[in-house]
């Protein structure tokens, strides 16, 4: 039978170890699938959002008695592409600077963290959200690791919301 003083000693060893990592999160990175849901749901929303936003200027334009026929010609592709951004961008930031998530994340239960295991700040997610305009960022994150250039260059991770806990203070 252990004496009382080794029992004392090694709830001390693990009070210390506990107090140790108590500041550090523990996460679970989001697997692919969820993120590949994340960014189906995701271009949905923009692409409802967008539709939305377009046909409310066409009522304004119309009820101001605005010409819009050239809304419809072939050659405004780089409007669309500019517009798409703008609308991709103010809802990346709305959803995840304002509310802390996205429609996507909120059916995967996935939410953004830090690589430390805080809230990111508005300024990441802001970069995060810059980092969606380059050209097929949006399946980095089928890489080896499942992080995405958008996650990698601001410090940001998408984890399993079930995984997470906070580090503490």
């Amino acid at each position: 039978m252990e004496s009382n003083e080794n029992v004392d000693r090694n709830l001390s060893a693990q009070a210390d170890t506990d107090e140790l990592f108590n500041d550090l999160p523990v996460y679970r990175i989001a697997s692919k699938s969820k993120r590949f849901a994340n960014y189906l749901i995701d271009y949905a929303c923009c692409v409802v959002f967008g539709l939305i936003i377009g046909f409310t200027i066409a009522v304004i334009c119309i009820s101001l008695g605005w010409d819009i026929s050239w809304i419809e010609e072939e050659s405004n592709k780089l409007v669309e592409l500019i517009l798409g951004t703008i609308i991709t961008l103010g809802y990346y930031c709305f959803f995840e600077g304002v509310l802390g998530t996205t429609v996507g994340k909120l059916v995967t239960r996935t939410i953004i963290v830090t690589e430390d295991g805080y809230k990111p700040e508005f300024k990441e997610i802001l970069q995060r959200s810059l980092w969606r305009i380059v050209p097929f960022e949006a399946f980095t994150f089928l890489g080896n690791n499942g992080v995405g250039w958008h996650d990698e260059k601001t410090g940001t991770r998408v984890v399993d919301k079930s995984s997470y806990i906070a580090p503490q203070q």
